[in-house]
């Protein structure tokens, strides 16, 4: 099973796009989640909503998920009904995502300051082994003996300064991570795992 990971669109249609493509035509995925952020900062949300809508995508709530003068009044609905959270059961590990940290969506994860202990504690608080996050639009994976945080990056590709226009891919059952840049071309976006990982074990 594979499982493509995105957050952080901030209504950056064309982003959206091309990581949906890829997703589907290059990495034939199984399913995508997104850890929020649909809108915010580009000029494009209620196409950006309206595809997440049409493909159905299991979407938890970001900080920037608030129904403005903007956006349709059935894609703010839609940014109303948005759960904080989100689980999955992927090969008899429980994922749980949500935008920046469980019942907080505007306050994110600093992995450099994260011990062992905090992260153990993080997913028991989360009843979970794998937890997916955004918010801070650097890609990053934690790992100890007892799971995994796994932060994608940021979609948004308008600017090069504040977002990584990155993605992830989650392999099921061997749970293998891989980070990809959106402007680099496929063949060569592959992101050296030394860029993001910081190991706790």
């Amino acid at each position: 099973m594979k499982i493509g990971i995105i957050a952080d669109i901030h209504a950056d249609y064309a982003g959206l796009v091309e990581v949906l493509r890829r997703l589907d035509d290059e990495h034939r995925v199984d399913t995508i989640l997104c850890a929020g952020d649909l809108t915010g900062y580009g000029k494009e949300p209620n196409p950006v909503i309206e595809l997440v809508r049409q493909r159905a995508i299991p979407t938890a709530k970001g900080n920037h998920d608030s129904p403005s003068k903007d956006i349709s009044p059935e894609n703010a609905a839609y940014l109303r009904a948005l759960p904080l959270s989100f689980r999955l059961q992927v090969d008899n590990r429980r994922l749980y995502m949500c935008h920046a940290r469980p019942g907080i969506p505007f306050i994110g994860l600093n992995p450099q300051t994260m011990s062992r202990e905090d992260l153990d504690a993080l997913l028991d608080s989360a009843d979970a082994d794998i937890m997916i996050v955004g918010h801070t639009h650097a890609p990053v994976l934690v790992q100890t003996t007892r799971g995994m945080l796994f932060n994608p990056g940021s979609v948004y590709c308008r600017g090069t300064e504040g977002t990584s226009h990155s993605y992830g891919i989650l392999h099921a059952p061997e749970m293998r991570l891989e980070l990809f840049d959106l402007l680099q071309p496929f063949s060569s976006s592959l992101v050296p795992p030394d860029t993001y990982i910081h190991s706790l074990t």
